[in-house]
Formats: structure tokens, sequence, C-alpha cells
């Protein structure tokens, strides 16, 4: 996936600024990013993020982006060491773009693997977006933005891959997949994406607790990068609507339906479609890290 992911970064960097580049780098990695006011600010979900991003950022105390840590170029002795021909302003914002995206350590989890009864899912705290780096792993690049959208609106994932594993050293790409912590997640998650998105992608599979993305266009880069797109998409659009009406408290919405009584999932399904299928979304940022928009998230 991180072939795609370059790639993809190589295709908007023909009409995109360097600090726009970053940005979008950023949500590939799973942090959301915006600009006010032209200024790139990063929205620092985990007490984590801020260490992760300092090899990378330097942050202000609000998440703006002061700017990229990067080494300073070499003089050049062709001009006798003082850089007047002009290095390109850009290149330092670009290069901590890729060195963001190449992060490759894979097998980080969003945390803990037990299926959780309607008692827990309905005593819980909200649920809370996991680190993107932690114990010398990351959230997988494909995934890493869904995985964190859909906690911020209070459905646990406890499990993901992108689907990019290794087998006896040959790289081997299977199915994207998300697992929630419970099959009552796993519904809240698929109705708030159908509101997000108007229609989850019709190649997504919604199962008992679990989300699985084929990789219908083919396991090649092109393909990958079409599947990165929606993967992208769907992400993008939890992000931008998730202090929208309907997304707020969605899951306290729903069990006030309900008691202590676990309700057959047809019947919940059904609350959550009385709950959200009325309302209608204005539509998201198509670029919602790049400076014309005012809003990522």
């Amino acid at each position: 996936m991180t072939d795609a992911a370059i790639q993809w970064l190589a295709t908007k960097a023909s009409y995109l600024t360097a600090r726009e580049l970053l940005g979008e780098a950023l949500l590939l990695r799973g942090f959301q990013a915006r600009f006010e006011s032209g200024r790139l600010r990063v929205i620092l979900d985990h007490p984590s993020d801020r260490s992760v991003l300092r090899p990378f950022l330097d942050l202000g105390a609000d998440g703006r982006v002061i700017g990229p840590v990067q080494p300073a170029p070499p003089p050049d002795p062709r001009d006798g060491g003082r850089g007047a021909s002009g290095p390109d302003p850009g290149e330092p914002w670009r290069a901590a773009a890729g060195r963001l995206v190449a992060i490759d350590r894979h097998g980080r989890e969003p945390g803990g693997t037990t299926e959780e009864g309607w008692r827990q899912f309905r005593s819980r705290r909200r649920a809370e977006p996991p680190a993107v780096v932690a114990d010398a792993e990351c959230l997988d690049l494909g995934v890493a933005l869904l995985v964190r959208a859909l906690c911020l609106v209070d459905c646990k994932a406890i499990q993901s891959c992108d689907g990019h594993q290794r087998d006896s050293g040959r790289e081997v790409v299977r199915d994207a997949e998300i697992e929630f912590a419970s099959r009552w997640d796993a519904m809240l998650g698929a109705s708030l994406v159908d509101l997000a998105t108007g229609g989850s992608p019709r190649d997504w599979q919604w199962s008992y607790r679990s989300l699985r993305v084929p990789y219908t266009g083919g396991h090649d880069v092109a393909g990958l990068t079409r599947a990165l797109e929606e993967l992208q998409r769907v992400a993008r659009a939890l992000v931008e609507h998730r202090r929208w009406g309907p997304f707020r408290n969605a899951r306290v919405r729903a069990l006030s339906e309900y008691g202590r009584t676990e309700p057959h999932p047809e019947e919940f399904r059904a609350a959550l479609r009385r709950l959200l299928e009325p309302q209608a979304p204005a539509a998201p940022a198509a670029e919602p890290a790049r400076s014309r928009a005012t809003s990522a998230g």
C-alpha cells in the first residue's frame, strides 16, 4: 500500500502546493489536517500524536504547523556555499510528506481483541481514536484514517489491516479489513458511513462485526491506488461531518431507545435508520486538506 500511496501523492503533486501535499500525507497517515486562514493545522486526537509527528513537523501549541523538520541541505560549492541560487522553499514540505507516508511498520492494532456484548456497548465511554504509532508499530497506511474516523464517531474498532502482508518473503495483498468491538459498533458504523457518503461503496462488505474492503480494481499499484482513493473518500466524509447533528452522540441517541435488555439486531438497525436516514448532510469538501478548503473535520 505504501507504493500506491506514494503514487497517489505523486499524482497530486502536479497540482497541489507543497503545503497542501503535506496535508494530504497527514490525512493518509491517519491525522486530521485542515487549513485555517491559509495555515495548515493538525488536530491532535490522541495524546501521542504530537510526539509521533515531532521528527517530521514543528507544531505550535494549537497543532498549527510552523514548518517541517528537515536537515539543512549542504552548501552548494558552485555558489560559494551561500545558496544564492535559491533552494526550492517547498522541497522540505514535500520531503516531510514523503517521509510520513514512507513509515512502514505493519501490525499496529487499535487495541483489544475481545468481543463486547450489549452491556459493554451500552455502558462504555466514547470510543477513542487509537495512536497512529505505538510500540514501534503503526496503523496500516491504507486504513489508518478510516479507523480513527470511525472511532471519532463512536464506533469502536479493535483490529485493522490494509491487506498488505508478507508471506515467505513475498508481498501478498489481501482484502483490507476493520474489526469492531461489537456487532452493534459495526451496525452503527455502516449506518454512519451510509449517511456521510450517500451509501457505502457497492463492494464493501459489512458483516457480523467487521468491514471488509476487497481490492476489486486489482492488486497492482494502479488498483491499490483506486482502492486508496475510495478509502480516503469515505474516511474524510466521516471526519468532515463528525460534528454535524446526526453524527453527534449517535450511539447515545440510539441507546436511548432501549433499556438494559439487548434488542434484536434487526430492531437496532431499524432504530438507526429511523434516527439517521431522514437526515442528509451537506456534501463534504472534495479535498479537505487543501488550503482552498475551510475545514477538514
